[in-house]
């Protein structure tokens, strides 16, 4: 039944964007090739028909959290497959975990530098007014 998602895509085209794009994921044209997947758990339900819904999608070889807008699921049905294949965390790849890492570092500086003030560390030498003793 695997060969129903046909060739693992999830890591490919997650090195290409890595390679083409690094940081920009805005940058990313809408790949126009069809690409097969299968949901295979839910991360949340909607609870009104205007909800996003997450869920875990694998290729059969990767799996990967994706976000479903309204207007995506249209269509889609639940069938009580198994999990085709073995999927492991795209995270789990050696070069994908070190991007992954890397784009979560750049995404913490971006909102270090927005929000400066919250995250400022004490003084180390504050000479001000201390308690007595």
């Amino acid at each position: 039944m695997s060969d129903m998602l046909g060739r693992p895509w999830i890591f490919q085209y997650f090195t290409e964007i890595s390679e083409n794009y690094h940081h920009k994921f805005s940058d990313v044209p809408v790949d126009p090739r069809i690409k097969r997947a299968q949901i295979a758990e839910f991360i949340t339900y909607p609870s009104s028909p205007n909800d996003i819904i997450w869920a875990w999608l694998s290729d059969g070889r990767n799996i990967i959290p994706a976000m479903f807008t309204p207007e995506s699921i249209v269509g889609i049905g639940a069938r009580e497959e198994a999990i085709f294949g073995d999927p492991k965390d795209l995270e789990l790849e050696p070069d994908m975990f070190l991007w992954m890492k890397d784009m979560r570092e750049h995404a913490n500086s971006r909102y270090l530098l927005k929000h400066p003030k919250e995250h400022q560390d004490p003084p180390e030498n504050d000479n001000g007014p201390r308690p007595a003793p």
